[in-house]
């Protein structure tokens, strides 16, 4: 409604590792990344696509 939105969007998807810790492992080192750019005010969203 006149309105903008400006929002930025990263995906991250891990192949191959079945094993739960490697979410754990990627969600740190997204955070640790964002840190060190500084970047700030940041929500996350954290989806499923399912377990086999």
């Amino acid at each position: 409604k006149g309105r903008y939105r400006q929002f930025y969007q990263i995906n991250a998807e891990v192949f191959g590792i079945a094993s739960p810790y490697i979410d754990a492992q990627l969600i740190f080192m997204l955070a640790t990344l964002f840190s060190r750019l500084s970047v700030t005010d940041i929500k996350a969203h954290i989806n499923s696509l399912g377990c086999p």
